[in-house]
């Protein structure tokens, strides 16, 4: 929470500049998809630069009642003209105006009209500080005493209108099993994102409902719904009855009360007291001797003349220890003497002075007032006397702070959050425009975290990030902004790196550099050893995107580029990159629609002997896009590998090969042993074993008739449950070939130890095997492969040269265009059919 000053802070400071659009010509859903999922409330409609309208959670409950269908133009649905607002106003002006014109969201323009962003109702609640709350107020107070209730089975238009009528956002909703839901405007939107609105209400509605009781605190409203991440509660009774429903409107309801109402209420009351001559000061000690505020009455020279039991709890002193002196008795020497002269002068001006500050208890202890100074004046209008009331907010400061960390810092490290990260970097954006210096932004994932976080409890997956943040923090400079945005992800926002941009880039690059080795350094967690790496995304500014949004996918789909080129790398930010990533994102939508409409197709590759016999038969994937021709499986295969549509691949080939195999037996044609490749991803799912066994099984097949062809990075990682696995499927039956032997980093140990029963030779080693270097590299790969007693098998043979050179060196099995390319099944089988039994010539 805020502790700005709201009678006095413009909407400018604490606006925040970026905002949703759409375009009129969008369609309702697209937009309502967009709004649930970035949980915005608004949406500008906007024609270039533009503003046509808004469409607001509140449209939506129009939308929804009247069960109109999600395909509507939301040029025919948005509200307009768009109420707007000077960023000039105040906070608590605009608070007043919200309620005058009884809406929720204003467009914040500045003096020439420039759009400065959305200011809504909500965002206000957070900017008030916590005086606001001094004055007790509990949820009872703000409550509405009507509870709008519908059955779980009624269509969302029907709940939707109920929310209009009742003038509401929020419906209770009952479920047969006894327990009361919720559902909001923003589950309304989802409904319209997802083209469900003609849904039941308890599809979209959340149960159980978030309840307090109604003698909580306002306080504890706002506390209760940051630790949670909502903007309703329940509010039960004194018997745990639900009795009403409060939102972050009614909680800036009550605090305009509190302010208006609760501190007038004060000051009049000391008015009441003190507009007296002298001979009534009596009357005027009865009324307030047992008051819990501290208060102190001084003559007109500022004397201490009088002060109740509140003033002794709070600070310490009884009545005669202060009888005739001043309050500076109380003076904690925090202030300068600039500070009690604006005081007192603002006294003499306005009659009366409140504020906060700093007092002295009389054990010494420093502690904070809010304070309030009335001038009592007689009935001739000469000052008589001054009254000073007071509270100790001490506990209310460390309650402060904690909302403040609640709201601005993640919990488990310590570190700033998503949305102090935002207000440090438009800071820092403004400030790098105005020194004309540069920045950059460090967006740093961790590598493989959630295998980690699987593979132990999440409890030691917490203490990693815990160490990782505490390795990031020593890294960094005070001037430096460290924050965790959820889950693994780190950024770091580094200011004034100087005015040339290359050596700025320069030392953006170290820095991520050295962060990359320090995370790579060992961890120990509860005597466990852990590894781990980190892709780190860098993007400079300020650059042509100013827009706070851009900045940080700028620097994410830098981080995806290094994750995307093997993990473990700082890579940097450029538009050619973003243009692959939006290529890659498409290809990947492709490749599912290619997998829903059966467009993917399995092509055979014969394999034979150094005698040309065939002796198995490769499964390759292939992709004969309807548009785009055939698609190169290396691209298509690299996309899958970085999402869950590898697994669904990988099953798709499965299937598909063992039921040729079954379809090739049942013709009477006994089939070589068949070869699929198996990706690192797919062989490391939980259920691949499971699944490969219950095909076997469907399809009735011999075991010993597959050939599974792994990658060498495969043994490097998580070594003894891949070798588990391997023994698993040996152990029925099943062979496994080393795929591309060479292009990484195989471990002699984890070769021995997975016992595999092929080598494939890498293609790139028999493009010139008259280079005397790479003849010698295929003879050691062949040598070394017998003794560990693995055949080897040379893939890519292009030419008789390559063919009679590798048989001289002792390789056994061949495959590659020489003998023949990847053929469809059907021609396969009759391929086979001819050439079973025979020698090349």
């Amino acid at each position: 929470m805020n502790t700005v000053d709201v009678n006095n802070t413009p909407i400018s400071e604490v606006v925040k500049p970026n905002f949703f659009t759409c375009k009129p010509n969008d369609n309702l859903q697209d937009v309502a998809k967009l709004m649930s999922e970035m949980t915005t409330s608004s949406i500008l409609v906007m024609d270039k630069e533009e503003v046509l309208g808004i469409w607001t959670e509140r449209d939506a409950l129009e939308h929804s009642a009247k069960a109109l269908e999600s395909t509507v133009l939301i040029a025919n649905v948005m509200t307009s003209p768009v109420k707007h607002i000077s960023s000039n106003h105040t906070i608590s002006q605009v608070a007043e105006q919200f309620k005058h014109d009884c809406v929720r969201h204003y467009l914040v323009l500045d003096e020439r009209g420039n759009k400065r962003g959305i200011i809504s109702q909500s965002d206000l609640v957070f900017q008030y500080s916590l005086e606001f709350f001094l004055m007790p107020k509990n949820i009872g107070s703000i409550v509405k005493p009507y509870i709008p209730t519908v059955n779980e089975y009624i269509p969302l238009a029907e709940a939707s209108k109920l929310m209009l009528l009742s003038m509401t956002d929020a419906l209770a909703v009952e479920f047969n099993d006894g327990e009361i839901g919720i559902i909001t405007e923003r589950d309304i939107v989802k409904a319209i994102g997802a083209g469900q609105n003609h849904a039941e209400t308890g599809a979209y509605a959340s149960k159980p409902m978030l309840t307090l009781n109604e003698q909580e605190s306002i306080y504890r409203v706002i506390t209760f719904m940051l630790q949670h991440k909502c903007r309703h509660i329940g509010v039960n009774g004194m018997n745990d009855e639900l009795i009403g429903i409060v939102n972050l409107t009614d909680v800036l309801a009550g605090i305009n009360q509190s302010k208006l109402k609760d501190r007038q209420h004060i000051i009049e009351d000391q008015e009441t007291y003190f507009d007296a001559p002298v001979s009534q000061l009596q009357f005027t000690h009865k009324a307030v001797k047992n008051a819990s505020e501290g208060i102190i009455i001084t003559d007109k020279k500022a004397i201490i003349i009088s002060c109740n039991k509140g003033f002794t709890d709070i600070c310490g002193y009884h009545e005669s220890e202060v009888l005739g002196k001043t309050p500076a008795v109380l003076s904690s020497g925090r202030h300068d003497k600039d500070f009690y002269q604006t005081m007192w002068q603002h006294v003499i001006d306005e009659g009366r002075w409140q504020g906060e500050i700093w007092n002295k208890r009389k054990n010494n202890q420093v502690y904070p007032q809010l304070l309030t100074i009335t001038v009592i004046k007689d009935r001739e209008g000469e000052v008589t006397h001054y009254a000073g009331v007071f509270n100790d907010i001490s506990q209310l400061k460390l309650q402060e702070e904690e909302i403040n960390k609640l709201a601005f810092y993640d919990p488990l490290t310590g570190l700033a959050n998503k949305r102090l990260f935002e207000n440090r970097l438009e800071y820092e954006l403004k400030s790098a425009n105005l020194q004309q210096s540069f920045g950059a932004l460090l967006y740093l994932n961790l590598d493989n975290f959630k295998k980690i976080n699987d593979r132990l409890d999440y409890s030691k997956g917490d203490l990693l990030l815990e160490r990782v943040a505490e390795r990031l923090k020593k890294r960094l400079k005070s001037t430096n902004t460290l924050a965790r945005l959820n889950g693994d992800e780190f950024i770091i926002i580094l200011p004034n790196l100087g005015k040339e941009k290359q050596k700025s880039a320069e030392a953006a690059s170290c820095l991520a550099e050295k962060i990359r080795l320090e995370l790579a350094n060992v961890y120990s967690i509860e005597e466990q050893t852990l590894h781990i790496s980190v892709s780190i995304g860098i993007t400079l500014f300020p650059n042509q995107d100013k827009n706070l949004e851009a900045l940080l996918k700028q620097a994410d789909t830098a981080m995806n580029h290094a994750k995307d080129n093997g993990q473990n790398q700082v890579q940097f930010f450029n538009p050619q990159m973003q243009t692959l990533i939006m290529e890659r994102l498409s290809l990947e939508h492709e490749l599912w629609q290619a997998l829903e409409k059966n467009q993917l197709r399995l092509y055979y590759q014969p394999q034979f002997d150094n005698k040309g016999l065939l002796t198995g038969v490769e499964a390759l994937i292939r992709w004969p896009h309807p548009e785009k021709g055939f698609i190169n499986p290396a691209d298509f295969i690299n996309v899958a590998e970085y999402s869950e549509l590898i697994i669904h691949l990988g099953n798709w080939s499965i299937d598909v090969a063992l039921s040729q195999l079954k379809q090739w037996t049942a013709q009477g044609f006994t089939p070589p042993k068949l070869s699929l490749n198996i990706s690192p991803k797919y062989f490391k799912h939980d259920n691949f074993v499971e699944f490969l066994f219950s095909k076997i099984e469907q399809y009735q097949l011999a075991p010993s008739l597959l050939t599974l062809e792994i990658p060498e990075q495969l043994l490097v990682a998580e070594t003894d449950n891949i070798t588990c696995k391997i023994h698993k499927l040996k152990n029925i039956g099943v062979s496994f070939s080393l795929n591309d032997f060479g292009t990484g980093h195989s471990s002699l140990k984890a070769l021995q130890e997975a016992d595999l029963d092929d080598l494939k030779i890498v293609p790139s080693l028999l493009s010139d095997l008259k280079n005397e270097k790479n003849n010698k590299l295929a003879a050691a790969i062949i040598s070394m492969a017998k003794s560990l007693e693995l055949k080897t098998t040379a893939v890519g043979i292009e030419n008789e040269q390559q063919f009679q050179v590798l048989n001289q060196l002792g390789c056994e099995y061949y495959q590659g265009s020489y003998f023949s390319n990847a053929l469809s099944a059907c021609d396969f089988y009759q391929y086979a059919n001819k050439c079973l039994g025979t020698e090349i010539k």
